[in-house]
């Protein structure tokens, strides 16, 4: 006789349950009375399933608060673990460290964490500036600007920078020092000056250190311009830079003065070599005319006539032995220049920020806001447009008002995504979905 088969437990199968009992037992133990017990089952599906889908929205909304808690206390977790790698003995880690927090601040904003641990912060940068070199300086110098910029609507950024002030100074004037360190600290300086400092004759006093780098020899003895190395000409350019964001904070009456000195000394730096070097002293010269005619509607420079020749020329500039982006780069830009300096005529450039719902578009339109938004695109990076929306000193640098409602564009998101994934929206999507094919419309249409 054959042999009955050994009947186990590993090849059975779960009893079958079928999706009313499902909805019944999670609506019994989801929905309970004041007294404790249970309601009785309902007859009408239609109903449990109503019931059901919004305790699962209200679980998932819950779960939602508590992923956004979580995410920001990870970040400043982070943060802190970045600060204490930022003490080590190794050069390289203490580098990648300070880099690591310029991100963390750009990326988001964390006015409350600085508030409590900006000392700290400041101890890190004021170390890597004074005993670090090289890479070790630009990145103290980094997290340095950020710092300030986070804190720009806070009592500590002052004590920040009278902290900072005197070590970028010293790299500033130091021949010595890495040429790299010397640029991106000249770039912190002026940013720090002009978000922190309220004394003119201090403001004046760090244009004078900026203005002695990048006008150090103008002309040989010949007449010509000395070509400079592209790391020298970097630098140049970062001391006229910074200098132009701090001539943004003088009125026009000592902006009018400056002009009548300043700009033939300019004019010389548009032969330069270097392209961005000549750009920025276009910008440079345009930002001097603004300035100037706020106080006289009709200045006019002395050979005004010559400045005007040369900036038509580098406008329609089509030298070979130039790469062809930087003649594309260097037209754009003359052009504008010329028109401010012959028609009186500013640029106009929209830029769009802001979260999805809730966009934004700021009016560049004049030279100041230029040279501002050109600087708060180095000092931010890819985190420009967080700070843009949420920076409340930021916004009042180009009058945008307050800050857009960070609720209102979590309702947004939200809403829109428990309404995607609830059955009742399944359930009009499977049901439209029978009817789309067109060709049953098209046999049934009378003309």
């Amino acid at each position: 006789m054959p042999r009955e088969k050994n009947r186990s437990n590993k090849g059975s199968t779960a009893p079958v349950v079928s999706c009313k009992d499902v909805w019944n037992l999670r609506a019994a133990s989801f929905q309970m009375n004041s007294d404790g017990k249970a309601p009785p089952p309902a007859d009408d599906d239609d109903n449990v399933s109503i019931s059901s889908d919004r305790t699962e929205s209200t679980a998932q909304n819950a779960s939602d608060g508590e992923e956004i808690i979580s995410d920001i206390e990870k970040y400043e977790n982070n943060v802190k673990l970045a600060m204490d790698l930022a003490t080590e003995k190794s050069v390289k880690t203490r580098t990648n460290a300070l880099l690591s927090l310029t991100t963390a601040f750009q990326k988001r904003l964390l006015v409350d964490f600085l508030e409590n641990n900006y000392q700290t912060v400041t101890d890190l940068a004021e170390r890597g500036l004074r005993k670090g070199k090289g890479a070790e300086q630009v990145a103290a110098a980094k997290l340095a600007s950020v710092l300030v910029a986070s804190l720009a609507e806070t009592k500590e950024a002052e004590q920040i920078y009278k902290t900072l002030e005197g070590p970028l100074k010293v790299i500033v004037q130091d021949p010595s020092a890495s040429l790299l360190a010397r640029q991106e600290s000249a770039l912190t300086l002026g940013f720090l000056c002009f978000l922190a400092s309220d004394d003119l004759s201090e403001v004046a006093e760090t244009m004078t250190i900026l203005r002695t780098i990048f006008s150090a020899s103008f002309l040989k003895g010949n007449g010509d311009i000395p070509a400079h190395p592209p790391a020298v000409s970097a630098l140049h350019t970062a001391a006229l830079n910074a200098w132009c964001l701090l001539l943004c904070l003088l009125p026009s009456n000592n902006v009018h003065e400056l002009a009548s000195k300043h700009i033939g000394q300019l004019k010389c730096l548009l032969l330069s070599s270097d392209v961005d070097l000549r750009i920025m002293a276009g910008d440079a010269i345009a930002l001097l005319y603004e300035g100037a005619r706020d106080h006289n509607d009709y200045f006019h420079c002395h050979a005004q006539t010559q400045l005007c020749d040369l900036l038509r020329e580098l406008a329609t500039d089509s030298s070979k032995h130039r790469a062809k982006k930087d003649r594309k780069t260097q037209r754009a830009s003359f052009r504008e220049v010329l028109k401010t300096v012959e028609e009186k005529d500013n640029p106009y450039v929209t830029v769009t920020f802001g979260p999805k719902f809730q966009k934004q578009i700021l009016t560049i339109d004049s030279w100041t806001f230029k040279r501002q938004y050109d600087t708060l695109c180095h000092v931010f990076g890819e985190g420009l447009s967080t700070h843009m929306t949420w920076n409340q000193p930021m916004r009042d640098m180009f009058d945008l008002g307050p800050p857009p409602s960070r609720m209102a564009s979590l309702f947004v998101r939200r809403s829109n995504k428990n309404q995607r994934e609830s059955a009742a929206c399944k359930a009009r999507h499977l049901a439209r979905s029978k009817n789309r094919d067109n060709r049953a419309a098209c046999l049934t249409y009378d003309d």
